[in-house]
């Protein structure tokens, strides 16, 4: 009989032990504004941008109601500064866009809008392949100037012209073509 109270003993004190090494599910952490805003600049807009990896800094958002906006802004690795803009949208969701940036990709609706804008005011018949603002993402300063290159078609020389960007989103600018040649 001996035998038969140890073996419920030895049941009860092993099921103890498998409740004691059972964990409760982690839960995710809950992010903050600022910290769902900096992943998404890490991921989204990095890639976005071409720009390798982003260091973000954003500020703790305590009012996260629809509306609520903030500035960010990310370092690149060649410690150029991007500056961005966020917002919680009607859907609750951080939205984010840059503010002195034009991407690659964006680069060529610049050029056309370059050449179109020469072509109106000064009465010439660029192509749009007769201005080159090259192909990586330009990042600005505050004077937000983009220099291009502008091949004049018969002659053959290079000239300068700066976009001094009012809007990037509406590809809306003012241009200055260089007096001289490039060197």
């Amino acid at each position: 009989m001996a035998g038969l109270r140890t073996v419920p003993i030895a049941l009860a004190a092993l099921a103890l032990l498998f409740a004691g090494c059972r964990s409760e599910p982690e839960e995710e952490p809950v992010l903050t504004i600022r910290q769902t805003t900096e992943d998404m600049i890490r991921s989204d807009v990095a890639v976005a941008a071409g720009l390798g990896d982003l260091v973000p800094v954003c500020p703790d958002v305590v009012d996260a109601t629809v509306g609520t906006a903030y500035e960010c802004t990310a370092t690149t690795e060649d410690e150029r500064i991007v500056a961005l803009a966020a917002a919680i949208d009607d859907l609750g969701r951080v939205q984010v866009n840059t503010t002195n940036l034009i991407t690659a990709s964006a680069l060529p609706s610049f050029e056309r809008a370059a050449v179109e804008a020469l072509n109106t005011s000064v009465g010439s018949r660029l192509e749009n392949d007769d201005i080159d603002c090259g192909d990586a993402a330009v990042v600005f300063g505050q004077d937000k100037v983009m220099v291009c290159a502008l091949e004049d078609p018969q002659t053959e020389a290079v000239f300068d012209v700066s976009l001094t960007i009012s809007d990037i989103e509406a590809r809306q600018f003012s241009l200055v073509v260089a007096e001289e040649p490039r060197a």
